[in-house]
């Protein structure tokens, strides 16, 4: 998410190995250039990971949706729970619910790989950052944030632990442990949708090879 602000303009590739590589985009909804950067990467992509805040879809993203339809790319969808009233995934029931609805209407359930029987999966990923230590004690954002976890981990969640054993805890509430596990296994889960639907995974291929094939003999 862009907020309106840009925090870089470009996709970045980054290579895990030599058969998975993730493409972090520029934020949407800063302006038209930096959307259509980010949007771009759908068609280089396997499956789209797609972060939202913790509100509904409304129209504003519908260009991201319907790239990713027409392309016939899987999305993972996740929830970032970081409003200040609703810190805690659990708290953000009737939102997931809401979006899940939303997604229905827009057809796009068909594309969405669900993740613990939900299309929509909430996750607080300060917390998480926080609970892994990567929180950066440099940046003014995070000085702000870190008094207010302890705060809301101690008074609204009756955590009265600390160090170690207070960002164990915040990391396992953050709902991120599973995300991180089945992003993990994500490439054998793309598999078995593959041969499940073999038919459909020949049709991408053979359609990525014609592009291709249109694309080098425009050039030539």
């Amino acid at each position: 998410m862009g907020r309106g602000l840009s925090t870089t303009h470009e996709n970045s590739l980054y290579s895990l190995s030599p058969a998975v590589s993730i493409i972090d985009t520029p934020g949407f909804d800063a302006n038209r250039e930096d959307d259509d950067t980010a949007a771009s990467a759908i068609d280089k992509s396997d499956v789209v990971v797609y972060v939202h805040e913790s509100n509904q879809l409304g129209k504003k993203y519908d260009d991201v949706f319907n790239r990713a339809l027409a392309a016939r790319k899987k999305m993972v969808f996740l929830l970032n729970c970081l409003n200040f009233e609703k810190w805690s995934p659990d708290e953000n029931d009737n939102i997931v619910s809401t979006i899940e609805a939303e997604l229905e209407t827009k057809r796009l359930k068909p594309i969405t790989i669900p993740l613990n029987g939900r299309i929509v999966t909430p996750i607080n990923i300060l917390w998480a950052r926080f609970g892994l230590g990567l929180i950066d004690s440099d940046s003014k954002e995070d000085a702000r944030d870190i008094p207010k976890i302890r705060t809301y981990a101690e008074k609204d969640l009756d955590i009265s632990a600390s160090g170690d054993a207070l960002r164990a805890e915040m990391l396992r509430r953050s709902g991120f442990p599973p995300v991180r596990n089945f992003l993990r296994n994500l490439p054998l889960e793309l598999l078995k949708h593959a041969v499940s639907n073999p038919q459909q995974e020949i049709e991408r291929i053979v359609d990525r090879f014609a592009a291709g094939l249109k694309k080098r003999w425009s050039a030539a």
